[in-house]
């Protein structure tokens, strides 16, 4: 009986807080402005479209690439060099190409997005229960904390290492922590120990 509770109770915190954190989602893509004031839209979009048409094959490019041998990975220290030169003098570029296009905004996208959402939450809701934490706002703080993990293992990475401009990963890290934090709070809600323990001090 108590390890179907314990699922149940899973389940519950994993639709519940998957679902808030799914609408902050759609809240903060749609409705607020904060995404869509860092991103930027090219000149001659045409121009540029049809440059990356012509890339071999839908994948990730960084401009400038790397010299190396595909045979042995090896590359010459003038080649090395000569990449060097162009990383400083710019411009640099990530690209996450997908040359076969997609459907915008499709049902599938939403459904894979919720259950990506929910599977997220039901992580969080698994640590709650093992931390068997007493405290209300100790267990949602546990939600918030992992926002920030997130904002630091993911957006502060890739604007260290790959050069994401600031004002871009800002508005992610703003994203990552809001969301996390309101799951946390409808998650911590469900996922009370099982028997009292002692708060943490």
């Amino acid at each position: 009986m108590g390890v179907n509770v314990t699922m149940a109770r899973l389940l519950i915190a994993a639709l519940l807080g998957g679902l808030v954190h799914y609408l902050w989602g759609t809240l903060s893509w749609t409705v607020l402005p904060f995404h869509t004031m860092t991103m930027n839209q090219a000149p001659d979009e045409a121009g540029l479209s049809a440059a990356l048409a012509a890339l071999p094959e839908s994948g990730v490019y960084y401009i400038p690439g790397m010299p190396h041998d595909h045979a042995t990975g090896a590359a010459t220290p003038e080649q090395v060099e000569a990449w060097a030169a162009r990383h400083r003098a710019g411009p640099l570029a990530s690209i996450y190409l997908r040359l076969e296009g997609a459907q915008p905004m499709s049902p599938r996208v939403f459904a894979v997005g919720f259950l990506l959402s929910a599977s997220s939450a039901f992580l969080v809701a698994l640590i709650l229960k093992a931390a068997a934490i007493a405290t209300y706002r100790l267990r949602a703080a546990i939600g918030a904390l992992i926002g920030v993990f997130l904002a630091i293992q993911a957006d502060l990475m890739l604007w260290n290492y790959m050069f994401f401009p600031l004002d871009h990963t800002l508005a992610m890290m703003l994203d990552a922590v809001a969301g996390w934090t309101l799951a946390g709070l409808a998650i911590a809600a469900v996922m009370r120990p099982a028997r009292p323990v002692p708060p943490l001090a």
